[in-house]
């Protein structure tokens, strides 16, 4: 129907149908009358950023202004879901509102009293930075209320308090929108944070009935992220809590940056060395480094069966695998070794050491099944070659870590691990799903049992398997290979 007023705003489902949209929420009245899945777009607010121009002397990510030209980057809103709702300065004043960290930290932080620490060189730091922030910014305020109010409505029963946190996610967004547009407010280091309470959002209730749409508005959170990490340049996160937010936060960037197989900013050299200028870096922060050369791997394959692109992705993954080599020796008493292949679960000493292992074995499987399939472009066989300067073993097997995430899937899911625990391993677990769509084997599918029972149990909530289910979907609407 041509003029329907909302149409060209109207819900995805309406659209494909050609159905006039009454725009109602959480769901439009066409959809809950034929008892179908209503799910709204995200409308576009743009940052402005500041990026290196072509030609110029100075360093990509310098602060010289001479140097930079200014674009305008996309980070997606939900149009008309803060309409209804009170303001949130008035929420976060009341008793709900100032109990709404601690319900975030109790649900993101790991409880497990073998959780590991800072001192373990690779937890997340983001329960201890965020009570510093809260104070900060409405935007944060808003994000971590919208949480608090879903998980307390979870636990309870009570659907209101669900609606009202997914109304104040959409209040949330919009805070966001009008703080990035603030020049004193796009400073402050609590939006930092916002990207990440947001995405945390998305993996446990989706503020979009529509399962695909959960994982592309969980990207869009991580690239929104990017973009405000960009705007105030390396040399901003060298200290303080800007860097703690910096060098926690970056991870999901780069697996946004896996996802859509482009190369990311973040594995140059301006923003590998400038956030560390006065501190030196961590294990964890050396593997992610490693870990920020896959997408740019990734972007390359799409050039096969290319013979010259061929043997530069063979020569990149040699010299990857020679860093990958020699930082899983020098830290090998930080990530775990299975003492047997059996398709058994394994349990970590720590989350500590579950979160290093699980980022170096999906790195790993980037990596050598990149390799594969650069050789198999060059040679009839798609074996898996040997590199040149070391035997092919199982340590260069991707299949092997493929095995050992699906057998860490059990622990990152137990209720005692939190989201934090859920939240280190649905990457890997897409990584893997999609290493055995993509080399297909008979003994893989017991290993496959493992994830399945884990979804299955019920110490890990509906609204992480959802999500989990979510992106994988979205991975295989868009494989990693060309």
């Amino acid at each position: 129907m041509v003029g329907v007023p909302g149409r060209s705003k109207g819900c995805a489902t309406c659209r494909r149908r050609k159905k006039g949209c009454d725009l109602k929420l959480p769901t439009c009245g066409q959809c809950a009358a034929k008892g179908l899945v209503c799910a709204y777009d995200r409308d576009r607010v743009f940052v402005r950023q500041y990026v290196h121009k072509a030609g110029s002397s100075s360093p990509p990510g310098s602060n010289d202004d001479a140097s930079r030209a200014i674009v305008w980057r996309p980070y997606f809103v939900t149009p008309n879901l803060q309409t209804d709702i009170a303001l949130p300065l008035t929420l976060a004043r009341s008793a709900h509102g100032e109990k709404s960290p601690e319900v975030f930290f109790e649900m993101y932080a790991p409880r497990s009293k073998t959780s590991g620490t800072r001192a373990g060189l690779c937890n997340d730091d983001l329960s201890n930075t965020l009570p510093r922030l809260y104070v900060q910014d409405d935007a944060l305020k808003v994000a971590l209320l919208a949480i608090a109010s879903a998980v307390m409505g979870k636990e309870t029963g009570d659907q209101a308090l669900i609606a009202q946190g997914r109304a104040l996610y959409g209040r949330g967004l919009q805070e966001m929108a009008n703080a990035l547009k603030d020049p004193d407010r796009a400073q402050s280091e609590a939006l930092l944070a916002v990207p990440r309470v947001m995405g945390l959002f998305e993996i446990l209730f989706g503020a979009d009935m529509n399962v695909q749409l959960q994982a592309r508005s969980w990207r869009s959170h991580a690239e929104g992220e990017l973009s405000m990490m960009m705007i105030r340049g390396p040399a901003a996160h060298q200290s303080g809590m800007a860097h703690q937010l910096f060098v926690d936060g970056r991870q999901n960037p780069i697996i946004a940056s896996v996802r859509t197989r482009k190369a990311t900013i973040l594995n140059t050299p301006a923003w590998k060395n400038i956030p560390w200028a006065t501190q030196p870096k961590i294990p964890k922060d050396t593997l992610i480094d490693i870990f920020a050369e896959m997408p740019g791997l990734l972007e390359q394959m799409i050039q096969l069966p290319n013979h010259r692109i061929a043997a530069s992705i063979i020569s990149a993954c040699q010299r990857i695998d020679q860093d990958l080599e020699h930082w899983a020796t020098t830290h090998e008493s930080l990530t775990y070794t299975p003492t047997t292949e059996a398709p058994t679960p394994i349990t970590f000493p720590n989350l500590a050491t579950a979160h290093l292992s699980l980022l170096y074995w999906t790195t790993s499987i980037l990596l050598y099944q990149s390799l594969a399939a650069a050789l198999s472009s060059t040679t009839p066989t798609t074996t898996l070659t040997p590199l040149p300067h070391s035997p092919l073993n199982r340590a260069r097997n991707p299949r092997f870590y493929a095995h050992c995430i699906t057998r860490s899937v059990a622990y990152c899911f137990n209720p005692l691990h939190g989201i934090f625990g859920a939240s280190i391993i649905a990457f890997p677990i897409g990584m893997t799903l999609f290493h055995m769509r993509l080399f297909p084997h008979e003994e893989d599918d017991v290993y496959k049992q493992l994830i399945s029972r884990a979804w299955e149990s019920d110490k890990l909530p509906a609204s992480i398997k959802a999500f989990l289910t979510s992106m994988g979907q979205e991975a295989a609407q868009a494989p990693l290979m060309g």
